[in-house]
């Protein structure tokens, strides 16, 4: 999925400076390394959308504070919908009550069972950045950190990045969350559709 996102701002990049462009993932079984192809056709003057698109993509950031407790309007699921959208993939929002239920006991029990993983834990510890000039990965004032009298009242279970470190985003006040959560759809599972997923979901964002 992590590829898929990469491919994309690659493509929001290559419009924000006039390219147009033709591109499709192209897993090779020869190739590990070769599961994109992006072949450069011409160049002009880019659009202002595009510009603005890479802009944003600049300055984009995770968010790790407590959700609101409103829920979000129709009108901008449907947008984030229609964004998320292409041939083979598309974004579900579970809205409904027991979609909601079942979706966080399923939640529940992945992150159950990836807590256990050594290998999970040690790929978390991985993102965690201790200096805020770092050029990627969650710096540890964006982790939430909550005081020892303090729950998270969400039913969906949030991934926690306080792998041998405490964050330094203190939640004091108790909040009843109402995430939405997107759930990306594709025909198969196979890597092609992973990609477009993780192009989907950066899309979301």
């Amino acid at each position: 999925e992590m590829l898929g996102a990469a491919a994309e701002l690659t493509e929001v990049a290559l419009r924000a400076q006039g390219w147009t462009f033709a591109s499709a993932p192209i897993p090779d079984p020869g190739d590990s390394d070769l599961l994109f192809r992006i072949r450069l056709i011409s160049r002009s003057e880019p659009v202002a959308e595009a510009t603005t698109q890479l802009a944003a993509a600049a300055v984009r950031r995770s968010e790790r504070r407590p959700y609101g407790a409103e829920p979000v309007a129709d009108d901008v699921i449907e947008r984030l919908r229609s964004a998320a959208g292409a041939p083979g993939v598309s974004a579900h929002f579970p809205v409904q009550a027991d979609e909601g239920i079942e979706l966080a006991v399923a939640i529940a029990r992945a992150d159950h069972s990836e807590r256990k993983d050594p290998a999970y834990l040690a790929e978390m510890a991985k993102w965690v950045r201790g200096a805020e000039s770092a050029p990627d990965g969650i710096p540890v004032s964006s982790i939430p950190r909550l005081s020892d009298d303090q729950q998270r009242h969400t039913d969906i279970p949030l991934r926690d990045f306080e792998v041998g470190v405490s964050g330094s985003q203190l939640i004091t006040a108790g909040i009843d969350e109402r995430p939405l959560i997107a759930v990306i759809l594709t025909e198969q599972d196979d890597e092609i559709e992973r990609l477009r997923a993780g192009q989907a979901m950066m899309r979301l964002k």
